[in-house]
């Protein structure tokens, strides 16, 4: 019961005062322990990957750039006048005050910029879950610096959802496409080694 023991969803199993859970909470890609093994070939399986084409470079803008999108995109939440959100403006530093002071008639000279819809999420468990993904993914990246493997798969996270054991089939259809393609892409190991 302890491998499948995922916080909030199935309760973690104590033994001998220990609480024992799934292992991928804390190591999602285990490469530490076959550091020392003198292997041919080491292959990891990310269970964490992106979408293909799905990668996008961040926008680089001064962070005073930033500050003052982020009062006009919130400014049907925020009303510069009352106390309170001045005090939340104020923490963000003073080109967001003077940008709050400054009033409409100067946001009038800037184009409307567009922001993003927020993705949405389901209830409490989407939540909880996409937040777990989302610490496993930076562990993995620490993990794949640390120890980098000759050969990396990466499952993308649309690929399954946790829980969804009924599309076990499925799933396994998937990496077994994504391994070929990673073994078939290896350079300096023929064929018939494989």
């Amino acid at each position: 019961r302890a491998s499948i023991a995922i916080p909030g969803v199935i309760a973690p199993h104590v033994v001998d005062g220990r609480l024992l859970a799934d292992g991928g909470i804390l190591d999602p890609l285990p490469m530490a322990p076959i550091a020392a093994v003198n292997a041919d070939l080491a292959i990891a399986v990310s269970l964490n990957g992106g979408e293909a084409g799905a990668a996008r470079e961040a926008e680089s803008s001064p962070a005073a750039d930033w500050l003052n999108r982020m009062v006009r995109s919130t400014s049907t939440l925020f009303e510069a006048t009352t106390a309170r959100s001045r005090a939340v403006l104020n923490r963000f530093g003073a080109a967001v005050a003077e940008s709050a002071d400054a009033g409409p008639a100067d946001e009038a000279d800037e184009p409307e910029e567009q922001v993003p819809d927020a993705p949405k999420l389901g209830g409490r468990f989407e939540v909880m879950n996409r937040t777990i993904d989302i610490a496993q993914a930076a562990l993995a990246r620490h993990t794949l610096a640390a120890y980098p493997p000759d050969v990396l798969i990466e499952v993308p996270r649309s690929a399954c959802r946790s829980l969804e054991f009924h599309r076990a089939a499925e799933v396994i259809d998937v990496g077994r496409s994504l391994a070929g393609r990673a073994l078939d892409a290896l350079d300096g190991v023929p064929a018939t080694e494989r």
